[in-house]
């Protein structure tokens, strides 16, 4: 659990200092354009070493700032921990566990696990397929280390692969990175599917706790670009033809077209995609379901405390709703949660609260 934040020359954060006070809970209001995302940013940052969207490190780092620095004071079975890390305007990062430096961001993950959504990331949860995929990815890379480990394999073979697509295609070999590629794209593919299973499995178990029981049963539908599968024992032999029969187009373009890469998966219910049939109100209540699952499932396989950053992602539920979800999601998380709103402070009752002006925190 965190219980200390302190964040200097990150983004417009002035020497920004947060304690819990033994709340369980944090929450910041203030008017929009103030820093109450770049607070939401800096944890994220301090425990994945990436921004939020992916963006440019450089850009995280204020203006004027040569180095950006965050530390979290944490506790994790009744121990006491100190993580710091440091950007450079150079992006180069550093982060250090109880003073001792740390090779990998993955090794905070032990500890804390975070999540951010926002009322963006539920929209294009249903209407972006690259933003579907990289949720189920992220997640997966969370909640098994061997699919981690895989997907760095083929994330690695791929840009390898693409280099030489772009490469003269006179003097290039032949395609050595295809076939290397096959194998690794068949255990992301299978341990997606079985992910998938999982969570939906979750999903359905979870749905009656936010007045979603008149829904039918959820499925899911897991979808391999330009590959029809009856049997997924012939995965492997499709995905080597089809990257024979793309071989051209991907050295026009410079990229591999197909694979999991480029993949999609569709909740239904009554083996009707969600997105298509349903109502607004119904899939922004699915994709916080969704999340839900995702943090049932990280607590059921890992000793790690679950971060969940919401940023003012219950705004386009009602009042009814928005009371629901958080009571449930409070109980599950650590939840910091930003709000312009400051009548949404009832909504997280047991946090303590900040107000933010131009970067700087206030308590109250």
């Amino acid at each position: 659990m965190l219980e200390k934040l302190w964040v200097r020359g990150f983004r417009n954060l002035n020497n920004c200092f947060i304690e819990t006070q033994s709340c369980p809970h944090i929450g910041i209001y203030g008017p929009n354009n103030q820093g109450k995302t770049n607070c939401l940013e800096s944890i994220y940052f301090a425990l994945t070493g990436a921004g939020l969207s992916n963006a440019p490190l450089d850009i995280l780092v204020g203006n004027g700032n040569q180095n950006a620095f965050i530390q979290l004071l944490f506790s994790h079975q009744q121990t006491k921990h100190v993580l710091d890390v440091k950007l450079g305007a150079n992006k180069r990062k550093a982060a250090y566990i109880d003073k001792k430096p740390m090779r990998s961001f993955k090794h905070i993950h032990s500890y804390l696990i975070t999540q951010y959504v926002s009322v963006e990331t539920i929209r294009v949860f249903t209407d972006s397929v690259d933003e579907r995929r990289k949720d189920l990815d992220r997640f997966c890379r969370y909640f098994d280390k061997d699919y981690a480990i895989i997907s760095s394999q083929y994330d690695r073979i791929l840009r390898q692969r693409n280099k030489w697509l772009k490469s003269d295609i006179l003097t290039a070999p032949s395609d050595i990175w295809g076939i290397q590629l096959i194998s690794l794209a068949y255990q992301i593919v299978e341990k997606r599917q079985n992910i998938l299973n999982s969570l939906v499995e979750k999903m359905n178990a979870l749905k009656g706790d936010l007045g979603l029981s008149a829904l039918e049963e959820i499925t899911s539908r897991y979808l391999c670009k330009h590959m029809e599968l009856d049997d997924f024992s012939q995965y492997a032999e499709k995905f080597r033809l089809l990257l024979n029969h793309f071989l051209s187009k991907d050295r026009r373009i410079g990229y591999t077209s197909i694979g999991p890469q480029r993949d999609d998966f569709h909740l239904l219910a009554n083996n009707r995609w969600l997105v298509q049939y349903a109502s607004r109100g119904i899939n922004q209540m699915v994709a916080i379901l969704w999340k839900l699952a995702q943090v049932q499932l990280l607590l059921a396989t890992t000793s790690a405390s679950h971060i969940l950053l919401l940023d003012d992602a219950l705004l386009e539920l009602d009042s009814t709703n928005r009371n629901r979800v958080m009571s449930i999601l409070s109980q599950y998380a650590q939840i910091i949660y930003v709000t312009a709103h400051p009548d949404n402070k009832r909504l997280l009752s047991d946090a303590v609260w900040y107000s933010i002006k131009s970067g700087t925190l206030s308590p109250g």
